[in-house]
């Protein structure tokens, strides 16, 4: 679910982005006006596998329509699912309790100071 919504919220920046630069996006295949994926870093391998491989059926048949979206995305290029081992995960600077050297290197892997 989380992935889901990560996906959407990125793809719809890399559109604003790419209008704020003179860019058209074709309404019809937005996939078209991409030159490059839009990456997705993500610290659970079971996600990454699900929405490359639909063949686990099992694991998904309590998963509604609305999931299948990151699949459909990243078979279409418009996004790419990159795996970062979960003690790299910049974003858990914002989100969990760190001991006080892991702030400290996130702060500055995200610029600030």
């Amino acid at each position: 679910m989380a992935l889901t919504q990560a996906a959407k919220e990125a793809i719809w920046v890399s559109r604003f982005l790419a209008e704020l630069q003179g860019n058209q996006v074709n309404s019809q295949d937005p996939s078209d006006d991409f030159d490059t994926k839009t990456r997705i870093y993500i610290d659970n391998q079971d996600s990454i596998t699900l929405d490359h491989n639909p063949e686990f059926h099992a694991w998904t048949k309590h998963i509604v329509i609305q999931e299948h979206h990151v699949r459909e995305k990243v078979t279409s290029g418009e996004i790419e699912l990159v795996y970062l081992h979960t003690g790299d995960m910049i974003a858990d600077c914002l989100t969990k309790n760190l001991r006080r050297e892991k702030v400290a290197r996130f702060r500055a892997e995200m610029g600030l100071h």
